[in-house]
């Protein structure tokens, strides 16, 4: 199991485009084959914070799902943020950061 955290700082006027994107690509990350779980998270009014919080049976189904046209969307969203968001991959007992999506996408461009 691979619990997907993202978290997006973004100002007032860029929240509600970055929650549309993930509002857009919700449902289709959620029939995805191996996904668990997927959902927007929002902090409080007014802070710019948005969370997507997304649950994977196994890296290979998290594999395919980086290489989706929604995963695609979700970049998108994360160049809008205001800061660079805070990505987190926990799998198993071990906590990831953005380091580890960078080694996949090599392996998978040069594989």
């Amino acid at each position: 199991m691979i619990f997907c955290l993202y978290q997006f700082k973004a100002t007032k006027s860029n929240v509600k485009n970055i929650e549309d994107i993930l509002k857009s690509v919700i449902q289709s990350i959620r029939f995805r084959p191996g996904c668990v779980s997927s959902d927007i998270w929002h902090n409080r009014p007014g802070t710019g914070l948005l969370l997507l919080v997304e649950e994977w049976e196994s890296v290979d189904h998290l594999r395919e799902h980086f290489v989706s046209p929604a995963y695609r969307k979700i970049l998108v969203a994360m160049e809008l943020c205001t800061e660079k968001p805070l990505v987190r991959f926990i799998k198993a007992d071990e906590m990831e950061n953005l380091g580890w999506l960078e080694r996949i996408l090599i392996d998978e461009n040069t594989g």
